[in-house]
């Protein structure tokens, strides 16, 4: 007799199943709490909100360090260190504060720019402006809990065969693998993200981006011109001067996205119950 009826690999089988439905139960429902209402009549985007809305913190502060350099206030050394160059730079106030913070430390990398910047007023503004107009959604409670809802469904269940496979002394051994991932799944689905972009902000990221015409009559666009427009929409790589691209590249954080490492139930691990209880 197997318990709840289904052997060990059975359940697995079942169990990655419901992870799967569950992640995409997860993007339908956080989809559906995205929907939020735009005001009408709303001034165009600044140079800061489409940048925000495109990248994120990080690509404020990169529009702000394309400005500098294009004024001449900066100069990417080998390797992509930043160095300010004269005494003061006039400009926004995120640049000013750009130059004083590399001219005080003397040369800094962007990663160290991007860090300490980062939530720089600026930064902060744009944020909620972006918020208020129904572009990136609030990251409440029940917007956070909804779409997570699944995957917790998922754990529940996980963890009620794990209690019942280890008081039957059933191997659980890649159930408990499982657990870990549907654990960590909806930790990452319930923690709040910096930049929640609504359904219209979605609308109006494409168009920033040109992937889409402007379809959202409610929100004009900035002119994304000259150096700093194009670091809005595409990054400092996109920086126009080329040799300065290449440097700011390569001193950009590597981001890894290797798979995930993938477990099996070899060397008899799933004899008896298997390894799922």
């Amino acid at each position: 007799m197997e318990p709840w009826g289904l052997s060990g690999p059975q359940f697995i089988g079942v169990y990655v199943a419901a992870l799967v439905v569950a992640l995409a139960l997860m993007f339908a429902l956080r989809r559906v709490v995205s929907r939020v209402p735009v005001a009408a009549a709303q001034a165009p985007l600044s140079l800061e909100e489409a940048a925000f809305l495109v990248g994120g913190p990080h690509r404020v502060v990169d529009s702000a360090v394309a400005g500098l350099i294009d004024a001449e206030r900066l100069r990417v050394q080998r390797g992509g260190k930043l160095q300010a160059v004269g005494r003061q730079a006039a400009g926004e106030r995120l640049e000013q504060a750009v130059f004083a913070y590399v001219r005080e430390h003397d040369s800094r990398t962007l990663s160290q720019v991007r860090g300490a910047l980062g939530d720089h007023d600026v930064v902060r503004w744009a944020h909620a402006s972006l918020t208020e107009r129904g572009l990136l959604v609030r990251p409440r409670v029940p917007r956070l809990l909804v779409p997570a809802l699944p995957l917790l469904a998922v754990v529940a269940l996980g963890v009620a065969r794990l209690v019942n496979g280890v008081a039957l002394h059933r191997p659980v051994g890649f159930l408990v693998l499982l657990l870990i991932v549907a654990v960590l799944v909806t930790g990452v689905a319930l923690w709040p993200r910096a930049r929640w972009l609504s359904a219209p902000g979605r609308e109006v990221r494409a168009s920033v981006e040109g992937k889409a015409p402007e379809r959202n009559g409610h929100v004009g666009l900035p002119a994304l011109t000259g150096a700093v427009g194009l670091v809005a929409v595409g990054g400092l790589v996109a920086f126009p001067d080329e040799a300065i691209a290449a440097q700011l590249r390569s001193a950009m954080p590597s981001s890894s996205s290797g798979g995930g490492d993938s477990s099996s139930c070899g060397g008899g691990g799933c004899g008896g119950g298997g390894c799922g209880g």
